[in-house]
């Protein structure tokens, strides 16, 4: 009978770190940009965790919209910023990737690392990223970089 309690007790806090684990990111308003900026802070406490949680919640429900946006596209869109910014989604997954492949790196998985970067290039190619400092860079140029210099 002790034996049964003790299994029981430690199977009910294996139970409770697993849901501490799985609420331990707060999502915010789900916002593709807010898990992006999430995202990014995680990214420069070198949280490779909180890297996927975010970044991965950001694909699993903007990927399909990223991919039509990309589907649609021959090129960059260019303009004013307003034009840039109606491809959130795919702004936002392509820009997911790259800091998924970020965070492999500092973490010294190269191989995750390059399936990341290798995402952006192939896939959500047309993706741009907003920098604060007030322009829009290329996820999948400098994720290119990245994976020539590997």
């Amino acid at each position: 009978m002790k034996k049964l309690l003790m299994s029981c007790f430690v199977f009910m806090l294996s139970l409770t770190g697993y849901v501490a684990t799985v609420h331990a990111y707060e999502f915010g308003d789900f916002k593709s940009s807010t898990l992006v900026s999430k995202a990014w802070g995680e990214l420069e406490k070198n949280n490779l965790n909180g890297v996927l949680a975010y970044t991965n919640k950001c694909i699993e429900m903007y990927a399909a919209d990223a991919a039509q946006m990309q589907a649609g596209l021959k090129n960059y869109v260019s303009g004013d910023n307003d034009e840039v910014f109606k491809q959130w989604a795919l702004n936002d997954v392509a820009t997911s990737y790259f800091i998924q492949g970020e965070a492999y790196l500092k973490a010294g998985k190269k191989e995750e690392s390059k399936q990341a970067y290798s995402k952006v290039v192939n896939d959500f190619t047309f993706g741009q990223c907003w920098d604060s400092r007030g322009w829009f860079w290329k996820p999948a140029e400098a994720a290119q970089k990245k994976l020539t210099g590997m």
